[in-house]
């Protein structure tokens, strides 16, 4: 509601919806004036003094950041659960529109509250895209975590115990296109949501807006950005994606392991390189092939190596799929302390 400034010299309590040019938006304010003091009152029984009108519009602005913060916090949890519940088909894309509809009018009503005229073009824009936003961000995180539960049940095969820090990757292309197909579901209901509230705009054009100039660091809103960059680069620190734009063959997969052998494993005679080998697996169809990485950490054994591209290790193994080699190309591979001290992005 609209509230004026009212001074005196005795306490006046007001509720007004009065306009004047000091006039500001809220929700269920009541302001006393005593004076130059102004108390604050709020639908909640909260109170907040103030010497000066302007020190009480600071305090406002906060307010509604807060509010503001607070309303895209509770469609991000909702996104995230929604869209989990899609991606393991516990939910219909029918119950996927609603949640997102639900969505949009939450973050709708927030801007009401804000003092933005909530029934404008450009609001009801800004609602749809930013839902979106959050939408498929949990769609590929999803996707994300997918590859990383299946990645745990890999490393157990090379004697991983959880003790130290996850030191391996997986990739498959299945889970990618997996994603790609729920973003076409929400890329729909886009359409639709742009129908709803009679906005002539482009869906495909909005959808790649919000792509190019999303909120998400750490990779984006795109499979293979997050993959890459907020799990590969930054969660790990042992590989990275040459192009995150290059699509996968179909039935394609990887995984990567910076220790072959578990800590402690013994080996005879004077073998001092076996304990550095990485190892790194793809798959032809059902066949998995297996190729060690020659990582060496000391210049007694030779020339530090500890960056490698993972077509070119398989590339030394006859009877490769060229097409499957060719995306293997689009994976560097490294080791941690390599990470840390030397690769840059």
């Amino acid at each position: 509601m609209q509230v004026n400034t009212i001074s005196g010299a005795y306490p006046n309590t007001v509720d007004t919806q009065k306009d004047s040019e000091k006039a500001w938006q809220t929700s269920k304010v009541k302001i006393t004036c005593d004076r130059d003091t102004f108390e604050l009152t709020t639908d909640n029984g909260g109170k907040a003094y103030f010497e000066t009108y302007s020190l009480l519009e600071e305090y406002k602005k906060d307010k509604i950041i807060e509010m503001q913060a607070h309303c895209v916090f509770n469609i991000s949890n909702i996104a995230s659960k929604t869209v989990k519940q899609y991606y393991n088909g516990a939910i219909s894309q029918e119950e996927l529109k609603n949640t997102y509809q639900e969505c949009c009018d939450m973050y709708l009503e927030m801007l009401e509250k804000s003092g933005i005229d909530a029934t404008t073009d450009k609001s009801k824009q800004r609602a749809v895209m930013k839902v979106f936003e959050e939408f498929q961000f949990s769609n590929c995180i999803s996707g994300v975590n997918e590859c990383s539960s299946i990645a745990d049940k890999i490393a157990l095969e090379y004697g991983y115990t959880g003790e130290f820090r996850h030191d391996y990757v997986y990739y498959d292309a299945d889970i990618y296109y997996k994603t790609k197909s729920i973003e076409g579901d929400l890329s729909h209901i886009v359409e639709e949501m742009l129908k709803t509230y009679k906005l002539d705009l482009d869906a495909e054009k909005e959808i790649e807006d919000i792509k190019k100039n999303t909120t998400r660091c750490d990779g984006g809103i795109t499979f293979h950005g997050r993959w890459s960059t907020g799990y590969a680069e930054c969660g790990v620190n042992i590989c990275h994606m040459v192009s995150i734009e290059e699509e996968p063959p179909a039935g394609f997969k990887f995984f990567y392991k910076e220790r072959k052998y578990p800590v402690g494993t013994k080996f005879g005679g004077n073998d001092t390189t076996s304990w550095q080998k990485g190892v790194l697996l793809t798959w032809m169809g059902n066949k998995r092939i297996e190729t060690d990485i020659p990582f060496n950490y000391s210049r007694c054994d030779g020339p530090i190596a500890e960056f490698f591209n993972a077509g070119e290790l398989f590339g030394r193994v006859e009877g490769m799929d060229r097409s499957i080699l060719a995306f293997l190309n689009n994976f560097n591979v490294y080791t941690r302390r390599y990470s840390k001290f030397t690769y840059r992005i």
